[in-house]
């Protein structure tokens, strides 16, 4: 439900003349991943890249494994439901909000390390450059921070 009734309610909203005819088709498995997946330059362990990340965003950080780095995903937010999807991706590290414990703990046994900056932390970068596209695109945008 939720974003599937969203869509629906747009929907029939934009056609409200007629019955629209959709289909809502459900998706077994694991959803597609959104992060992005990379080669960090010079930072070759969980516990360099972990630094980094607390410098970049400015707090502490989680950690979950440590060993090498070669491949990092990153996933604004909740991240926790693409650890699998990180890893298949080759990632040997994610950086994500909101991971419990369990789930973190699961994420190390596959091989995957984690550093979790925290939700908000994570997605703050985005919706910076989100506010400077829409207020390039729309001036009278008002500054909420």
């Amino acid at each position: 439900a939720g974003a599937v009734d969203d869509v629906v309610a747009a929907l029939v909203a934009a056609h409200p003349y007629e019955e629209p005819v959709y289909d809502v088709i459900a998706r077994r498995g694991e959803a597609g991943f959104v992060g992005r997946v990379g080669t960090p330059k010079g930072l070759d362990t969980v516990d360099a890249l972990a630094e980094t990340v607390s410098s970049e965003l400015g707090g502490v950080v989680r950690v979950a494994g440590d060993g090498p780095v070669g491949t990092v995903a990153v996933v604004p937010g909740s991240g926790a439901d693409f650890m699998r999807a990180a890893r298949r991706a080759g990632a040997d590290v994610i950086v994500t909000g909101d991971v419990r414990h369990h789930a973190a703990r699961e994420a190390v046994e596959s091989g995957l390390a984690v550093i979790d900056p925290g939700h908000i932390a994570t997605e703050r970068p985005g919706v910076r450059r989100l506010y400077a596209a829409v207020a390039r695109a729309v001036p009278a945008v008002m500054d909420l921070t």
